[in-house]
């Protein structure tokens, strides 16, 4: 895991046990990494602000102080297992503020911990940070577990989409990096399905029909069998998965039925696009998925979020 070199893990204010900053503390003694602890205290309510003026301010000042003392108190912790620490009392919006200073300080990884009570999704701001930051985001579900055993790499290969096929072999790439580290079993998987599946009998006759999803599953199933054999390890580490369907239900059930502890995908900003991308699909999947998460962008993405 070479990559991670800056990584900012992204707290909370209270003192409870972190699963982020655990990962965090591992992958900085792999890597002789850098990292950046953050907590993000929310604006004060315009309304409170108003009828309150003095007594507010007095007790934002309390407050960021309370937190400057709890980021202290967890980089010593990190410090005593010579790490190099900084940390980060901020004002805002979470998901704006910590991308930000992803792009203020060239971060590599983000880390922040899954919520506890998941059962409706990630959380709207967790879903902006997942859409917008451009470096990778890792989603840890604290559950206990100390060891990564079973890793899952969810791609789309596409025929002809150089773009979308250079994020899954940069997405394979990391995923074998993290089995190996881990020792841990890896799975590649790929939930297609036929565009226009459920007209096909309107303007084809049956054995046309056949012939046209077998040429769909060929060409797709070609593209990952070529994927798989690019990525230096993939071939010999992997247990690859061609599964028919629609990623929100095939992706969910391989998290369950293979004990998942990590599913490693790609996210873009924009909706509307198929496959495994934050997006139209990706947000009917993420609500279903138990375990931890890291999601990466492609190669260039911009985000919209700037610095100013």
């Amino acid at each position: 895991m070479q990559g991670f070199k800056r990584i900012l893990v992204a707290l909370g204010a209270d003192r409870t046990s972190s699963g982020a900053l655990e990962r965090a503390r591992a992958l900085a003694m792999e890597n002789q990494a850098h990292i950046t602890l953050a907590l993000v205290e929310a604006d004060v309510p315009a309304l409170s602000r108003m009828f309150l003026p003095a007594r507010i301010a007095e007790w934002e000042k309390i407050v960021m102080k309370e937190n400057a003392a709890r980021l202290e108190e967890r980089a010593a912790s990190l410090r005593s297992d010579n790490i190099e620490v900084s940390t980060r009392v901020l004002k805002g919006s979470e998901p704006i503020e910590l991308i930000r200073l992803v792009l203020r300080e060239n971060q590599d990884l983000v880390l922040k911990d899954f919520p506890a009570n998941n059962e409706g999704g990630l959380a709207g701001g967790d879903l902006r940070l997942l859409r917008k930051c451009p470096c990778p985001v890792w989603m840890v579900k604290s559950d206990g577990k100390e060891t990564i055993k079973r890793i899952l790499a969810a791609v789309d290969p596409q025929p002809g989409d150089v773009e979308r096929n250079a994020l899954n072999i940069r997405l394979v790439e990391l995923a074998v990096a993290l089995a190996q580290a881990h020792a841990a079993e890896l799975h590649v998987v790929h939930a297609w399905s036929v565009a226009g599946a459920s007209t096909l009998d309107r303007w084809l006759s049956p054995e046309e029909a056949d012939r046209y999803v077998d040429t769909v599953r060929d060409g797709v199933g070609k593209v990952f069998d070529e994927l798989i054999r690019d990525v230096p390890g993939a071939a010999a580490l992997a247990r690859t998965h061609m599964v028919h369907g629609t990623p929100e239900t095939a992706i969910p059930h391989m998290v369950q039925e293979e004990g998942i502890d990590l599913v490693v995908m790609g996210t873009v900003a924009r909706t509307g696009v198929p496959g495994l991308l934050i997006g139209n699909t990706a947000e009917k999947v993420l609500p279903r998925i138990s375990c931890s998460i890291l999601a990466v962008k492609p190669e260039h993405f911009v985000s919209p979020v700037t610095v100013d």
